[in-house]
């Protein structure tokens, strides 16, 4: 009478090893996921908080964080998407010493969205270089929160920009180990010059 509960246990068990061995080999075989930090090299610029009232904007060094997937297509080929966000605060400097009781500061984020492929110019070694393109939307956003006391005047100045754009990404890099990716990119968002930068890049794939 054992025996009986026993035999369908283990045939139920087998079942399902098989199926979940058919669906590893059947949608995720082929398959990376990749997940990481670009540390951006921002600019200089200027901007206007108020009329004839300009600032310098030292952008700095931020994070951007994105999340890969990508399907291997052949042996040297791979094609996918991406997703990646960055934001950060920049103090804004006046420009010359007579605003210098001016405070003011700038926010500013960025999303994007591409397709992109990667191409190996060899396969099934511990260290793979690679070159990659990706396109698609980016949308970036920068806002201006200031308290400006010139002289006897006391105000508030608020303001916001939006950006939606076409964005190129080209980047080359190592694959290394078979679940480390090092590479250095550059985006160009056109129409966008705040949203375009390099920046070096490293993520963990697997």
């Amino acid at each position: 009478m054992k025996t009986k509960p026993l035999l369908v246990s283990f045939c139920i068990a087998i079942l399902f090893s098989q199926i979940a061995g058919y669906s590893q080999i059947k949608f995720f075989d082929g398959w990376d996921i990749e997940a990481g930090v670009s540390r951006i090299s921002g600019g200089n610029d200027m901007v206007e908080i108020a009329h004839n009232v300009f600032f310098n904007v030292d952008y700095g060094n931020c994070n951007k964080y994105y999340l890969a997937i990508r399907k291997n297509v052949g042996d040297k080929v791979s094609v996918g998407g991406e997703v990646s966000y960055y934001g950060w605060t920049n103090k804004l400097t006046p420009r010359v010493y007579s605003y210098s009781d001016y405070n003011a500061e700038m926010i500013s984020s960025a999303v994007t969205a591409l397709a992109n492929v990667d191409y190996r110019f060899y396969s099934g070694e511990r260290i793979i270089p690679f070159v990659g393109l990706g396109c698609g939307y980016g949308y970036s956003e920068r806002r201006i929160e200031d308290w400006v006391t010139p002289h006897e005047e006391n105000r508030n100045v608020n303001k916001s920009e939006h950006f939606n754009s076409f964005v190129v990404s080209p980047r080359i890099g190592e694959y290394l180990f078979g679940h480390i990716s090092l590479s250095v990119e550059y985006n160009w968002a056109v129409g966008d010059n705040y949203n375009s930068y390099f920046a070096v890049r490293a993520g963990l794939y697997w």
